[in-house]
C-alpha cells in the first residue's frame, strides 16, 4: 500500500516537474523573442535618429552657405 503511494506520487511529481520544464522552456523561448524586438526596436530608433541629424546637419550646412554667399555679395 505504501509502495503504491509512493509510486503514484512519484509519478506525480515527475509530471509535474516535466510540466515545470516545459514552462521554463517556454519562458525563455519568450524571452529570447522579446531581446531580439527590443534590440530590433533600438537598431530602429538609432537609425531614425541618425537620419534626423544627417538631415539637420545638411541644413545648416545650406545656411551657412547661403549666409556667406550674403555676406561675400555685401562685401563686394
Amino acid at each position: 500500500m505504501r509502495r503504491r503511494l509512493n509510486d503514484k506520487y512519484e509519478t506525480y511529481r515527475m509530471a509535474e516537474l516535466s510540466c515545470l520544464a516545459q514552462l521554463i522552456r517556454v519562458w525563455e523561448i519568450q524571452r529570447r523573442m522579446q531581446a531580439i524586438k527590443d534590440k530590433r526596436a533600438a537598431k530602429e530608433e538609432k537609425e531614425r535618429y541618425e537620419k534626423m541629424a544627417e538631415k539637420m546637419h545638411r541644413k545648416r550646412v545650406e545656411r551657412l552657405k547661403r549666409r556667406e554667399k550674403r555676406n561675400k555679395l555685401l562685401k563686394s
